[in-house]
């Protein structure tokens, strides 16, 4: 019966030790080191983690702070933070490891600007740097500049001359090396200038003009206007939010005057001078020449009643031959006007014809010929 109690005393000290004691893991039979619950030694082996793909380590259901594994996938260590999973790519995982880059930023001039980087590290402390072409300096607070020592950096109210300008950020901690972010760039959007205003424009009616507007900025918006006599309005002819518009003429028009405002993505505006249509209209003959009969002596007219813009008047005459053109002098007059005279007919003259050339800017129109008859 003692015998028995022995044995049990033994299993249960045997247990006791199980249950508080330190494991050593070793080929030379060392004792654990105080401070290790574990402690493996090996001159030949090393300690394997378990190892999984990344869906299969998300797959792990409330996975503990510091949790490690080897990801197969990445082929690095992965330890969970409490919240997510990083990648140990450090020697002292208290060195700053950036975990989000800053971005590219434009806007227009006058808005305010903000880079934004985070990293993972212990006793982390951050340095903006900026370059304006000459190389990287360091930025401190003031003026239009804040947060040059933490994670954002904010530049209020960005220059147009601020255009280009690139960034980046310098991150230390507790132990080294530092960090440094991607170069990122300041994009300022260039204001709307007009350089080139539209010129007036002629054209004939049932024609085509063009009015061109030249501009500078970035993103620019057009919208062509007309004005008809009773002030500027908008107008929708083809490429009226272009730099180019089309204008379909007739003959109403003449003095209609157009002018583009042209708009930037900043919502700045610049206004053309406005530039007038002169439109010239087809030449139509309303009444041809009428035919003449005269007494030897006499005098004779021929006229032409036309419609449009006419800027020449050439009358011929055709004594049997083809017609010729005729010149003042002698017996003709009025010869580039509307009518032409004679004076002092001959009976010779018997049987002549009249017509009259007229020239236009748009058309050229040669009337009927008319008879002069002699008794």
């Amino acid at each position: 019966m003692s015998y028995l109690k022995i044995v049990i005393a033994n299993i249960l000290i045997f247990y006791s030790t199980l249950i508080f004691s330190q494991v050593s893991i070793n080929t030379d039979g060392s004792s654990p080191d105080n401070s290790a619950m574990l402690d493996v030694k090996s001159n030949n082996k090393g300690f394997l983690l378990p190892r999984m793909t990344t869906t299969e380590r998300d797959q792990i259901q409330q996975p503990a702070e510091g949790l490690m594994i080897f990801n197969t996938s990445d082929n690095a260590l992965n330890y969970f933070s409490g919240q997510v999973w990083f990648t140990v790519n450090s020697v002292n995982l208290c060195s700053p490891v950036i975990s989000t880059q800053p971005v590219d930023f434009a806007g227009c001039a006058g808005v305010n600007a903000t880079f934004t980087t985070s990293a993972n590290g212990d006793g982390l402390s951050y340095l903006w740097q900026e370059d304006q072409g000459a190389g990287f300096s360091d930025i401190t607070d003031g003026g239009i500049y804040s947060g040059a020592n933490t994670n954002s950096l904010i530049i209020s109210g960005i220059l147009l001359s601020m255009n280009n300008y690139t960034y980046r950020c310098i991150i230390s901690g507790t132990c080294p090396p530092a960090d440094t972010t991607t170069v990122v760039s300041l994009g300022v959007y260039s204001p709307v200038q007009i350089t080139d205003h539209p010129y007036p424009q002629q054209g004939c009616e049932f024609s085509t003009v063009h009015f061109s507007v030249g501009a500078t900025g970035d993103n620019l918006s057009y919208q062509w206007q007309e004005d008809s006599g009773n002030g500027f309005v908008n107008t929708y002819y083809n490429g009226y939010n272009t730099d180019l518009l089309d204008v379909d003429v007739y003959s109403g028009m003449d003095g209609y005057l157009y002018r583009c405002i042209v708009t930037d993505n900043c919502s700045n505006a610049d206004t053309s001078g406005s530039a007038g249509l002169t439109v010239f209209t087809i030449i139509y003959i309303n009444t041809p020449p009428a035919n003449q009969t005269v007494t030897a002596g006499g005098n004779a007219s021929f006229s032409v009643s036309v419609t449009g813009d006419v800027i020449g008047y050439q009358w011929e005459e055709d004594q049997g031959n083809g017609y010729a053109p005729l010149s003042d002098g002698g017996i003709y007059s009025g010869a580039n006007t509307q009518t032409l005279t004679i004076t002092g007919v001959t009976s010779s003259m018997n049987g002549y014809q009249y017509r009259c050339t007229m020239y236009g800017n748009c058309n050229v129109e040669t009337s009927p010929g008319a008879t002069l008859t002699v008794n």
